[in-house]
């Protein structure tokens, strides 16, 4: 009883064992499915997609292509719309991109750039003078209103 108890507890180990060789083998194939962003909203979750999974490298390379389409106004506060200005904040207190000095160095400038454009774009938008005749004139209104 004792030794099918322990056969059984051995197979299950090198089962166990090989499904996570598998597993690991296999942890980046799934990336060549992925179609690569076009759009900078479809950067941007590449870029978190990636952060949220600790892969900061492949991040880095994603912040480096949004940098590299050069987004307008329009793009960046399009992004800023669907997930707040706080996540695309946080890209500063990143302390390692990459293991690569030069990458690591390039992934900060980069996400300094976007987050400048980011605030800049969105700080045009909230102090237009027409914006703030808008929530003026909403205050002014009746109650209903």
């Amino acid at each position: 009883m004792l030794r099918v108890a322990f056969r059984l507890g051995l197979a299950g180990v090198i089962l166990l064992a090989g499904l996570s060789l598998t597993v690991a083998q296999d942890a980046d194939e799934f990336r060549k499915l992925f179609r690569p962003p076009e759009t900078p909203l479809e950067f941007w979750n590449s870029i978190n997609f990636e952060l949220d999974v600790g892969r900061n490298d492949l991040a880095a390379k994603h912040l480096r292509g949004l940098i590299l389409k050069k987004p307008v106004d329009k793009d960046l506060l399009t992004i800023v719309d669907k997930v707040g200005l706080t996540p695309i904040l946080r890209l500063r207190s990143i302390v390692k991109w990459s293991d690569d000095a030069k990458e690591n160095k390039q992934a900060k400038a980069d996400a300094l750039e976007l987050v400048d454009r980011t605030t800049a774009a969105n700080r045009t938008r909230t102090s237009a003078p027409v914006r703030m005749q808008e929530l003026v004139s909403k205050l002014l209104g009746t109650p209903e209103e």
